[in-house]
């Protein structure tokens, strides 16, 4: 590349021809000749050239004439690409005598030199003087100019693969531009100069804490891609920056054996112990796998624990198949010296569909420990895969605690088929087990186990195995008396009438009517889904078009929450341009966040027991304040350890623990088991309106809003903030308090005050 300092073209006015006599032809000179070559034309070009073509003089007779021209024109590029072509007809002479010219007076030339060394001009003196480059090169900081041309200084160092250039361009790491930091850093990669390892680790240290992270990163990419062994000490070292560590992780991976061996020097050296070395194999576990494997052999026990901690992260099935070996036949020649508890630990770490065999096996394991180690592996899955072998456990196991262990698993994972076995340890079992059997029961029991808890109640009364049939008829009658229990389970909710149904994006709206404006049903309630909506819409649908709203995929956990551009996608569909939104719970919080987003979409909005955005959790405390005993007690543990249940146990227990509150009251809770509860789906919507930018702010929307709330069952403090907001726009706002005969969700009870409040909302508008 020229550079942009150099004055580009012929300097045509500045060849001054010797004086002439007149009538007499000059004589020419090599002198003369060497400077009409520079900058001539035409004839007078073609002259010059002629004579210095003609054999007359030889290199040693240009030199001083052509070191003059250079120096007279200095900036030319012209001129210096005329005298580098004389001067590489000339060979290794010319291309020697070109050498001795560069210098810093000299940029056009030098320039030129540069573009064609090393491909079209190549000498030992060349290969010199092109190196003191780096010495008296100019700031590359001071210009653009400067940049460039040490740009292609080190272009020209890294072509000729110049070793002494590779190391001069050390000094080039530690400031200047990017552009030539980046360069230099290449070049002595690419090269590899004895010394240049040192210089780019002092370069990175340097750096590695500042701002520039880019630049970090390139220097450790160079020393990565200088390679060698005398890298690995440096790319481990920046394992300890969190910026660094993936790439020099993957840096020192990517040199294969080499690398991934010193790896595990490294990692002997730390007697396995530094989490960055686990996490660094962990990144590249296919890779790493065999040489890991190979350490569950090795005789240092620090070496085997660092390889079964690496197989429980990284699941691979012929290390599975080396711990179950080691597991069950104890062969310390397959795992030495590894404990079958750690064993098994590791083991427990693998998907349920590949260990159950050894599962079963710990089940009926002499060790307590490693049994009671199985029930909390078969607890922490949540699999019915595992239930046979839970009822072998609840029956025969020696341990009483791990009996009461599995009675309890049994009630977390719903598996009603246990229920016979379950009947039978609550009426036969020793207390402890027979007490936690009766409690079970109420969970996953039915009519059939009602006569066996009502005589354990009469038998043991007042005993903890009475007082645990008690409860357990009460939770599974949903009563305050449960001597007279009848079973309460899940109900088949009615057939949903359905007049034409559209779908947009991830929900579709059934509609319900064709007259009059149009209501959404918006997802809410205890299942997020339209099934709250169910005791109403018919009867509304007569003189208004009702719309009920369920996501696409039923089972979707995520799909909770209708968005701005679903709902007007859902109102243009069904030919309106404006829709009442109804939501209960976090349906209408929803209702009122998308009031905010799509005014025009929205021609009013009615909530029901719905929390505030900001205020997502505000109406959990209601519920449960609102539960007689023992439900509170079972709806507080159920919302407290839901995690640990299968969904499916969780959900149902829980709608029916709320039942008593949702409808208004334990003569009427049954209603309520129609609904669905999903903790999923309701988790989802809560994080989504649970954002910063949700909102709901008066001065913000200019539409009529119901709030219907269960008055009687909130505290004051809990209502004010509704009522100040109403107070805010008395013109569009109202607060509408339903009696606590009516629930939380009064369209299980009070489905004619809900559709007598809805009838006249939308009339006002």
């Amino acid at each position: 590349m020229v550079m942009a300092f150099v004055t580009l073209g012929t300097v045509t006015d500045a060849f001054s021809a010797p004086s002439r006599k007149a009538g007499r032809k000059p004589r020419i000179t090599v002198e003369s000749a060497v400077e009409s070559l520079a900058v001539g034309l035409g004839a007078e070009y073609d002259e010059a050239q002629a004579f210095l073509q003609s054999g007359n003089d030889g290199l040693a007779a240009r030199k001083g004439p052509v070191a003059a021209v250079l120096r007279k024109y200095p900036k030319d590029a012209d001129v210096a690409r005329r005298m580098l072509d004389m001067l590489s007809g000339f060979g290794t002479d010319g291309c020697s005598f070109a050498a001795s010219l560069v210098s810093a007076g000299l940029p056009a030339f030098v320039a030129e030199i540069l573009d064609r060394y090393p491909a079209a001009l190549r000498c030992n003196q060349l290969d010199k003087a092109v190196s003191s480059i780096a010495g008296w090169a100019p700031d590359p900081s001071q210009s653009r100019e400067a940049e460039l041309f040490v740009l292609d200084v080190i272009s020209a160092f890294k072509l000729s693969m110049n070793a002494t250039g590779a190391m001069a361009a050390c000094a080039w790491l530690s400031s200047g531009p990017a552009s030539v930091r980046v360069a230099a850093a290449d070049l002595i990669a690419a090269v590899k100069p004895s010394k240049g390892l040192d210089c780019l680790s002092l370069a990175f240290d340097s750096e590695k804490n500042g701002e520039n992270r880019e630049l970090a990163g390139e220097y450790l990419e160079a020393i990565a891609r200088f390679g060698g062994e005398a890298s690995f000490p440096h790319l481990l070292n920046a394992f300890n920056n969190v910026n660094h560590f993936e790439k020099a992780c993957a840096a020192v991976v990517r040199a294969g054996d080499t690398g991934i061996k010193t790896l595990v020097r490294a990692v002997r050296s730390t007697s396995g112990r530094d989490p960055l070395l686990k996490e660094c194999f962990s990144r590249h576990a296919a890779v790493s796998r065999p040489y890991v494997l190979a350490l569950l052999g090795d005789r240092s026990r620090d070496m085997r624990r660092f390889a079964l901690d690496f197989f429980t992260a990284n699941h691979f099935p012929e290390a599975l198949e080396r711990f179950k070996a080691g597991f069950r036949i104890s062969d310390s020649t397959v795992v030495p010296d590894i404990p079958r508890h750690d064993l098994f630990e590791a083991i427990a770490s693998y998907p349920v569909e590949e260990i159950s065999d050894m599962v079963e096996l710990a089940l009926a394991d002499n060790d307590d420990q490693i049994r009671d180690r199985a029930l909390e592996l078969i607890q922490k899955r949540k699999s019915l895969a595992f239930a046979p072998a839970l009822r072998t456990v609840a029956e025969f196991d020696p341990n009483r605690v791990s009996r009461i262990h599995a009675l309890k698993i049994i009630m977390m994972l719903l598996d009603s088929t246990a229920e016979p076995l379950v009947r039978k340890l609550a009426e036969y079992e020793e207390t402890t087990v027979a007490t936690e059997a009766a409690r079970v029961l109420g969970f996953i029991g039915s009519q059939e186990s009602i006569e066996v808890l009502r005589k354990l109640a009469r038998t043991h009364k007042g005993t903890e195995r009475g007082l645990a049939a008690l409860q357990a008829l009460a939770f599974l009658g949903i009563t305050r008396d449960p001597m007279n229990a009848m079973y309460v389970g899940p109900v088949e909710p009615k057939a949903k009438k359905v007049d034409g149904t559209v779908a947009c994006g991830r929900f579709e709206a059934s509609r319900v009517g064709s007259r009059g404006p149009l209501v959404i049903a918006l997802p809410g309630g205890p299942g997020m889904d339209s099934a709250w909506a169910g005791g109403w819409i018919e009867e509304l649908g007569r003189k208004a078009t009702v719309a009920r709203v369920e996501p696409v995929n039923r089972e979707s956990t995520t799909d909770a929450v209708l968005s701005a551009q679903e709902l007007d996608c859902l109102v243009e569909s069904m030919g309106q341009e404006k829709a009442v939104l109804v939501g209960e719970g976090l349906g209408g919080t929803s209702a009122m966040w998308l009031a905010f987003q799509a005014p025009a979409r929205v021609a009013g909005l009615v909530t029901i027991s719905a929390p505030l955005p900001g205020a997502v959790n505000a109406m959990d405390a209601v519920l449960i304040r609102n539960l007689p005993q023992p439900f509170d007690a079972i709806a507080r543990e159920l919302v407290e350890q839901s995690a640990e249940f299968r969904p499916a146990a969780v959900n149902y227990y829980l709608l029916k623990a709320f039942s008593p509150a949702l409808a208004g009251g334990m003569s009427k809770a049954a209603r309520a088991m129609h609904l669905r509860w999903d903790s999923e789906r309701q988790a989802a919507a809560r994080a989504e309106l649970s954002r910063s930018e949700v909102r709901f702010n008066a001065m913000e929307v200019d539409r009529p809003a119901l709030w219907i709330l269960p008055a009687e069952m909130m505290l004051p403090e809990e209502l004010e903030s509704y009522r100040s907001l109403a107070a805010e726009r008395p013109d569009k706002y109202r607060v509408f308090a339903i009696d606590g005969d009516c629930g939380t969700s009064p369209g299980i009870s009070c489905s004619g005050v809900l559709v007598k409040q809805l009838r006249r909302f939308i009339a006002d508008l």
